[in-house]
């Protein structure tokens, strides 16, 4: 339906930026259907202030390259900012061949008007690039910033969840979760889920599951993972259709055909192999 088709266009941008010995880091979730058309309209916008340019789009033959690099403004309060290099080459006519490039910066949050979130810190930068390392997707090399910029996915450890669950974890009257094993290897959840409705299953103690390739262990769920609220962040605004939460506001991703997840608990054990949990907490 269109909110399926809304939630699958967004797109997340990612702006990094330098000061002493720390890093801005910011993440914008915008509407990827405008993004190319508020590209376009600012790109003819500039080009009309300018005689060839002007004479450029007045032919639909033009074809128009424009790239993006996004910053923080220290100039305007560390804001985010698109700068845009927009080439235009003639197609046709009198103007074939005849060629125009223009820079221009916009405020992020402007050009991509409305945005459905953002968020900005900043974090020590040799903190940040231990993260990084640690929240990587060994198959693509992916950095968990990578992901979320380039693909609109996360890092995700791997488990293998007992189909065998409490019927809290359903109704929500309490967090159950049996972890047979998992939390040493990951991917990203996007690949996961494809591979899981692709490849054949095995079963490993009587439980389902698939192994990726490239890992030891068969596993039959993933917990996507990133510093928070970049997790958060990315999974309400682009995987909606995959998460649920608790009364209790916690958000929690799916398990493949079992039950729900409740990832805070997870997250306690990311550092530490996990060989078998059985954890129950009572809502209150």
């Amino acid at each position: 339906g269109h909110w399926a088709r809304s939630m699958l266009a967004k797109r997340c941008l990612v702006a990094e930026s330098t000061r002493d010995d720390d890093t801005l880091l910011s993440i914008i979730i915008v509407d990827g259907n405008t993004i190319q058309s508020a590209r376009n309209d600012t790109a003819h916008k500039v080009a009309s202030k300018d005689s060839t340019g002007n004479t450029l789009i007045k032919y639909s033959s033009t074809k128009i390259e424009i790239e993006e690099k996004l910053f923080h403004d220290e100039n305007n309060g560390d804001k985010v900012c698109s700068k845009l290099f927009i080439r235009m080459r003639g197609m046709e006519g009198e103007v074939e061949g005849v060629t125009a490039n223009f820079e221009v910066v916009e405020v992020t949050e402007e050009l991509y008007r409305p945005i459905s979130d953002s968020y900005t810190c900043k974090i020590n930068t040799d903190h940040l690039e231990e993260a990084l390392e640690r929240m990587k997707d060994p198959l693509s090399f992916c950095s968990f910033l990578d992901l979320i910029r380039e693909y609109n996915t996360l890092p995700a450890y791997l488990y293998k969840v007992s189909p065998n669950q409490s019927m809290g974890v359903l109704y929500n009257a309490k967090e159950l979760l049996h972890v047979l094993a998992g939390g040493s290897e990951c991917t990203s959840f996007g690949y996961f889920r494809l591979y899981w409705r692709l490849a054949e299953k095995i079963t490993d103690d009587g439980t389902e599951c698939v192994k990726v390739p490239g890992h030891f262990h068969p596993a039959n769920s993933a917990l996507p993972i990133a510093p928070e609220p970049f997790t958060n962040l990315v999974l309400s605004n682009l995987m909606p259709g995959l998460i649920s939460e608790f009364i209790t506001g916690t958000p929690i991703a799916p398990l493949t055909e079992i039950a729900l997840l409740y990832s805070g608990y997870l997250i306690m054990h990311m550092r530490h192999d996990i060989t078998g949990v059985s954890a129950t907490r009572t809502l209150r």
